[in-house]
């Protein structure tokens, strides 16, 4: 059996193009799994730090954190249950203003490498959880607007994040194939995960987003023809969703 542990370095910058490791740390050696790897990493307000990772088996997947001090040493380990379907993949990991975590996943019932049709069906499951690692609440979000047929035809069909914003508030974003078409979708989630409003934009590859201090959101991506050169933009969304502006 293949064993996969969590790896976790720590480095000093001591010049432009010098790197001096403090200490270095292995993880979770004792668990028998297929694959694990770390997905995410998050410092914390402690001075620690949360990998966020998953774990494959024959049979199973599961989504593991890890939490360790300023020192790498390690302090507790969390699974985050399935709810719905049995694939899943790590997306995100963010920290509240109250040492709190948020964790976003997405669950599915098929894999890339089998069928892929008109039952295939995936959502995405946000996790509220205490500095400890313990579940407050969970909260699930059928994305209907995409055409699951187009999942794996293209290199990358979808993609989804996670940020939390200024309030605790949290924004889920995501760039995939809407029939043919490339989308940029936003959804703002308050904090015991209502819905606040859901949005869709008619922009390609968003790559990035960030929160200004008005609470007015900014994405960055590119836009253009496959083959050609593509355009950098930048997109202004309000506090309530509606697109204010887009520069090229």
């Amino acid at each position: 059996m293949v064993k996969r542990i969590f790896l976790l370095i720590l480095f000093s910058q001591v010049a432009f193009a010098q790197l001096d490791t403090l200490w270095t740390k292995n993880y979770l050696e004792e668990l028998d799994s297929l694959t694990m790897y770390g997905e995410s990493l998050q410092p914390t307000l402690d001075g620690g730090y949360v990998v966020l990772g998953q774990q494959s088996e024959v049979d199973q997947s599961s989504v593991l954190l890890m939490k360790a001090n300023s020192d790498g040493e390690h302090l507790w380990t969390k699974s985050l249950p399935l709810t719905t379907y049995e694939y899943v993949d790590a997306i995100s990991i963010d920290e509240t203003s109250n040492s709190g975590l948020v964790v976003l996943t997405m669950e599915s019932n098929f894999s890339c490498s089998g069928t892929v049709d008109s039952t295939s069906k995936a959502i995405l499951v946000l996790f509220r959880l205490d500095m400890n690692g313990d579940t407050l609440w969970t909260r699930s979000y059928i994305q209907d607007y995409i055409n699951y047929e187009d999942l794996c035809q293209y290199p990358y069909p979808f993609v989804f994040n996670g940020i939390t914003l200024q309030n605790d508030n949290f924004l889920l974003f995501g760039c995939f194939y809407m029939y043919g078409q490339k989308k940029t979708w936003l959804k703002k989630i308050n904090t015991v995960g209502d819905s606040l409003w859901e949005n869709t934009y008619d922009m390609d590859d968003a790559l990035d987003i960030t929160e200004g201090q008005e609470g007015n959101l900014f994405i960055t991506g590119g836009y253009g023809v496959q083959g050609s050169p593509a355009t950098a933009y930048i997109l202004k969304i309000n506090p309530n969703g509606e697109q204010e502006w887009v520069q090229y």
